[in-house]
């Protein structure tokens, strides 16, 4: 593993911390081995979470849907730790009904060395910002086993670290060797994702030990009118990671219950598609220069779309209906047929433009129908949120 540097961690020794309390907001430590209670979360989710073995470096992550009232990470162990303060195992939490805590646990090996614990986040996926690549760096200072201090600071370099205030701390549970850091996810901004290292730092100057290594804590809250356990919460969280919307324009929101025109989801195929280039299509209302345009040169050039009707248009201010989106993303995949009948009780016409396109979606678990009606409402107009999910189920992962 790459290891935390002194530079660094001397560096964060510098800020000016405050102790700050987070009365309430942590749980009492357990006693069946845990470090931490988890009340009201279903069991099923956390044996979910804890079932993924680790990868050789500690970064595989599980990853469970946005409706969970807890995502957690495996608990990796760290059995051959080289340094006086060994890092033996630890595991990243985030609870949205506990106001948006990020925790990290830790257990620690001789926790009388324990100087220092050090959690670094990075928001966003962005790897070229702060020191030694993330942006956000949380400290607790140890002395004699107990907390004395603990801080964040906002790394524009390793040295340039910045105080940020929130709501953040840590906790040292006497006798076991456990550690808890904790961050408000306030703190950090609005992240739609969170990558995260533990570093664990003794006396010497070769005393630390590290974990986490670069790991993706995803399906956070990718924009700000996108709640957490919404079914379009991790779909949109998808769309923002892969690079595939910033919003809508700078307002900073996604509006996942406004309506999509035909120009957005052209473009949003495009951009799947890798943007490629293509020649010019025919069509009268597709002037050169717009945000759609080389989207629908592209579709055109494909042959996903002859434009609406006969009338030499493809219309993309044009508002689109769930029959029209399900059949651009069948002809993406080739215009499958044979499919079963999809069972919905308002697609039963065999002649129906779309029916063999909802068919294939049915099958292949790109719809489920709307809620609980049995229907799948081609005619309504598609949301924001509704075309996020139906092209994660059809495009995760990227090529």
């Amino acid at each position: 593993m790459t290891r935390w540097g002194r530079t660094a961690a001397g560096a964060l020794i510098a800020l000016a911390l405050t102790t700050t309390s987070a009365a309430g907001a942590q749980p009492a430590p357990a006693t069946d081995g845990e470090l931490g209670t988890f009340d009201g979360v279903d069991p099923a989710l956390l044996d979910a979470a804890t079932s993924a073995a680790p990868g050789p470096t500690g970064q595989e992550v599980a990853t469970l849907a946005p409706q969970a009232v807890v995502w957690r990470s495996p608990t990796y162990s760290d059995p051959t730790g080289d340094a006086t303060v060994d890092l033996r195992s630890y595991r990243m939490e985030f609870e949205g009904e506990r106001g948006g805590f990020f925790d990290v646990f830790s257990t620690i090996a001789n926790p009388d060395d324990l100087t220092e614990v050090l959690v670094a986040f990075n928001t966003n996926r962005r790897w070229d910002d702060g020191c030694n690549g993330y942006e956000y760096l949380l400290l607790m200072v140890v002395e004699n086993g107990v907390r004395v201090d603990d801080g964040l600071g906002r790394a524009r370099s390793c040295d340039d670290i910045t105080n940020v205030s929130g709501a953040l701390g840590g906790t040292i549970y006497d006798g076991n060797g456990g550690a808890e850091l904790f961050v408000a996810r306030a703190s950090l901004g609005n992240p739609y994702s969170v990558d995260w290292t533990i570093s664990v730092i003794g006396p010497g100057e070769d005393d630390v030990d590290q974990g986490g290594i670069h790991e993706s804590v995803g399906w956070v809250q990718p924009f700000a009118d996108v709640p957490l356990g919404a079914f379009y919460t991790g779909p949109v969280a998808w769309l923002r990671s892969a690079g595939l919307t910033t919003g809508v324009g700078s307002t900073g929101t996604y509006q996942p219950d406004g309506p999509v025109t035909r120009g957005q989801m052209a473009t949003y195929i495009h951009r799947i598609e890798g943007s490629l280039p293509a020649p010019p299509s025919p069509f009268v209302d597709v002037p050169r220069g717009a945000y759609y345009t080389a989207a629908v040169d592209y579709l055109y050039d494909q042959g996903l779309t002859t434009g609406v009707g006969g009338t030499n248009q493809f219309q993309p201010d044009g508002l689109m209906t769930r029959g029209q989106m399900i059949t651009f993303l069948w002809r993406v995949w080739g215009s499958k047929t044979g499919y079963p009948h999809p069972g919905f009780s308002d697609v039963t016409d065999p002649n129906a433009y779309y029916y063999r396109a909802v068919a294939w979606a049915k099958a292949t678990g790109v719809t489920t129908g709307v809620g609980a009606t049995n229907q799948f409402q081609p005619d309504a107009t598609m949301t924001r949120g509704q075309l996020a999910t139906f092209l994660q189920r059809s495009f995760d992962p990227l090529p």
